[in-house]
């Protein structure tokens, strides 16, 4: 009878722990799409790249990414990225990380602390300082 209860136990404790693992993966980060869109946690739409172009929902220019530097829309730097997709910021500190060595369409980015902030899909990895850009609300011009 105690083994059956041991072993009860320990099934319960287990299937809480994978729910809570699974629940993690699977809570809604903001994310740069496969059409270049950056969505919010919610799926709302924040804006969008193109060809290096950042734009924000309403279509105006807020950045650009230029020769591996997040530019402003008057051209002021705002950060590095590196080979990689690490982010920079114009200090030389890490913003953000990107998942090395993903399968899969989405990886994940994860703040200095290790935390997972957003996802992007793996043809944009370069271009996630859209994501970045976007929730600082800059300003378009």
């Amino acid at each position: 009878m105690k083994k059956t209860k041991s072993a009860l136990i320990l099934c319960t404790v287990l299937i809480a722990m994978c729910s809570s693992l699974m629940a993690q993966d699977n809570y809604k980060h903001p994310q740069l799409n496969s059409s270049g869109q950056v969505l919010d946690s919610t799926g709302t739409k924040l804006g969008w790249i193109k060809e290096g172009v950042i734009y924000s929902a309403n279509g105006e220019k807020v950045g650009k990414i230029e020769k591996e530097e997040l530019l402003d829309y008057k051209g002021h730097k705002l950060g590095k990225i590196g080979k990689d997709g690490t982010f920079y910021d114009p200090k030389g500190a890490i913003v953000f990380t990107i998942e090395p060595g993903s399968k899969g369409e989405k990886c994940k980015i994860f703040d200095p602390q290790g935390k997972v902030i957003a996802t992007v899909h793996e043809s944009y990895k370069n271009q996630a300082c859209a994501i970045h850009c976007l929730y600082k609300k800059m300003p378009a011009h």
